[in-house]
């Protein structure tokens, strides 16, 4: 097994483009293209190597470095999520010191 290999639908979990239901719901659609072929459910990729596109654009596939962790005790008022369509406070707002190609995961 190569230790290059990560599922798709993790990969672009951790990449921060969508969830992994999400990016599964993409595959089904064909939205999800790996090497410009239709990518399939389950299927592996290595994010050194391969080409992956979703709606016909090419997605930036560089892994975190070292991940950092931030514990943060969030506010009353705010949502522990990564946006809101009612446009309530996020948690996430709080935390400014992040490069823009950085990724933050809210957590509980």
């Amino acid at each position: 097994m190569n230790a290059n290999l990560i599922r798709i639908n993790k990969a672009f979990s951790v990449l921060g483009i969508m969830s992994r239901r999400a990016t599964e719901a993409a595959i089904k659609s064909d939205r999800i293209k790996v090497n410009g072929k239709a990518a399939q459910v389950g299927m592996q990729v290595n994010l050194q190597k391969d080409i992956i596109e979703l709606d016909g654009t090419l997605i930036k596939t560089k892994m975190p470095e070292e991940p950092i962790y931030i514990m943060l005790n969030k506010p009353r008022g705010y949502l522990c999520t990564a946006k809101d369509e009612q446009g309530r406070k996020i948690a996430r707002s709080l935390i400014t010191d992040v490069k823009e190609n950085e990724y933050i995961m809210s957590v509980g």
